[in-house]
C-alpha cells in the first residue's frame, strides 16, 4: 500500500513539475516573439521573479478582490482575464497588441497611457522575466489574474524601449 503512494506521489509532482516548465516556456516564448519582432534580445525565466509575482498573486486570498499592481521593485505587466482557460500566450498578447497604438519615440506619459504593457515586454535593457497565474473564485466574469515581473524594469521616461 505505501509503495503504491509512494509512486502516485512521485508521479502528481513528476506531472506538476513538467506543467511548471510547460508554463515557463509558454511565458518566456510568447515574451521573446514579441522581442524578435523588434530586435530586442531574449529573456530568460527568472525563479526569482516568478516567486515574487507568486507571492503576490497569493495575498489576493483566492478572491482578487484587491487585485491590481503590486507596487514591488521589478517592471510589472498584469492581465485579469474572463475565462480560467485563458493562457500565458493570451496575456502576452493582450499587451503586445498595444503595439498598434505606439509610436516609436522615447518612454514618455501618453506612451505610458496607450502602450505602458507593450513597451515592458520589449524593453531592450530588461533580461528576464518570471510570472505567476491564480484563479479568482469571487469573479464570475473575470476568474484569472495574471502578472508578470521583469529585471530590470523598462519604462524609464525619455528612455526608447529599443
Amino acid at each position: 500500500m505505501s509503495r503504491h503512494i509512494i509512486l502516485l506521489a512521485l508521479l502528481v509532482a513528476t506531472i506538476f513539475s513538467a506543467a511548471i516548465a510547460q508554463d515557463e516556456a509558454e511565458w518566456v516564448d510568447a515574451h521573446n516573439a514579441a522581442r524578435s519582432a523588434v530586435g530586442t534580445p531574449p529573456l530568460a525565466w527568472n525563479t526569482t521573479l516568478a516567486d515574487y509575482a507568486l507571492a503576490y498573486t497569493q495575498t489576493l486570498t483566492g478572491s482578487c478582490d484587491d487585485w491590481g499592481h503590486s507596487g514591488g521593485d521589478y517592471g510589472e505587466n498584469i492581465y485579469w482575464g474572463g475565462s480560467t482557460a485563458d493562457t500565458p500566450t493570451e496575456a502576452v498578447q493582450l499587451w503586445v497588441s498595444e503595439s498598434a497604438a505606439y509610436t516609436y519615440g522615447p518612454f514618455d506619459g501618453s506612451t505610458r497611457s496607450c502602450c505602458a504593457h507593450y513597451t515592458q515586454v520589449v524593453w531592450s535593457t530588461t533580461t528576464s522575466v518570471g510570472c505567476a497565474k491564480v484563479l479568482c473564485a469571487s469573479y464570475v466574469n473575470y476568474p484569472v489574474f495574471m502578472i508578470c515581473s521583469y529585471s530590470p524594469p523598462g519604462n524609464y521616461v525619455g528612455e526608447y524601449p529599443y
